[in-house]
């Protein structure tokens, strides 16, 4: 590649991260004034009220949730299952976390481990550091994290930025792997719901 050209693609790329920091900081400030962030009914409500712009605001919260998580994934999850049904509920849910988790893998591959250190407590940090040294595992172990609910997995891809993982290879894994806690999630939202109706 050309100099130009990559001085062209990093401020294209500089660019883009400062337009997602500006949004994410908006839906923050907005969130937290209007209580989407604590309150599921809230939630719901706001994304119905946009209409046929629902999904892409859904998908929006969803990503910004996994980057900077000041929205409990436990409220974001089963409010796209309820507005949008199992099926298109799973599918936002689905793409949005793994965006999100591709992000995070990138801001860590290019910032470095200060934003592996946020926005988790010291003794997980410190647990989940020690994976790194198991660098001939490293990936089945991310994988297993990915499949298996109940892990930080917002944090462990963080993580696998400081890993020697490819972006590739981490979205493969995260194509094989990801769908399938969020589809019991979804189905679980789904019977729930139906369950109280």
């Amino acid at each position: 590649m050309k100099k130009s050209n990559k001085v062209n693609l990093n401020t294209f790329l500089n660019i883009i991260n400062l337009c997602f920091i500006l949004t994410a900081i908006i839906i923050g400030i907005y969130g937290i004034k209007i209580g989407i962030f604590k309150d599921i009914d809230v939630l719901i409500e706001e994304v119905k009220k946009v209409g046929p712009f629902g999904p892409l605001v859904f998908m929006l919260i969803q990503v910004v949730q996994v980057v900077l998580p000041i929205i409990p994934g436990g409220i974001t999850l089963p409010a796209g299952v309820i507005i949008f049904g199992p099926i298109s509920g799973f599918i936002y849910n689905y793409l949005s976390i793994t965006i999100g988790s591709c992000i995070n893998f990138l801001l860590v591959r290019k910032y470095g481990p200060p934003l592996v250190e946020k926005f988790i407590s010291p003794k997980t940090h410190e647990k989940y550091m020690k994976l790194l040294e198991k660098e001939d595992k490293f990936e089945l172990i991310f994988a297993l994290i990915i499949l298996l609910p109940g892990f930080p997995d917002d944090f462990v891809c963080r993580l696998a930025g400081l890993s020697k993982m490819s972006l590739k290879k981490m979205i493969l894994i995260l194509v094989l792997c990801k769908p399938w806690v969020i589809l019991v999630y979804s189905l679980m939202v789904e019977r729930a719901v139906g369950y109280f109706n």
